[in-house]
């Protein structure tokens, strides 16, 4: 075989996000916005139906909705940022659910750490 059409095979396998030289930098960046906000939002989902479960009114009902909603959804769109950018990136980001949580608890409740 010669070495043109071997080198033609080889770039061919990688596949075009490989033999192009990566993937797009745009992509990973949004895939990175996509996975904080995901984390924030599965974050404040939670604390809102915590702050609403024991509330048996039309307004707790409608609140632990919303944040069952808010959850789900996040949840979701954390799945969808795994196809932008690589785990490595994205697993760490997830501890921003501490810091929302945080401001959460300090807004909300005016609880201190």
């Amino acid at each position: 075989m010669s070495n043109s059409t071997d080198l033609s095979c080889r770039e061919s396998s990688r596949g075009p996000v490989e033999a192009s030289g990566g993937a797009d930098a745009l992509g990973k960046w949004f895939g990175i916005g996509l996975g904080l906000a995901a984390s924030i939002g599965i974050n404040l989902g939670q604390n809102i139906q915590n702050s609403c479960a024991n509330d048996d009114s039309k307004h707790g009902i409608f609140w632990w909705r919303v944040g069952f909603i808010l959850f789900i959804t996040s949840a979701i769109t954390n799945f969808v940022a795994f196809a932008f950018a690589p785990a490595s990136v994205l697993a760490p980001l997830e501890g921003a659910q501490f810091v929302t949580n945080f401001f959460y608890g300090l807004f909300t409740r005016n609880k201190m750490l």
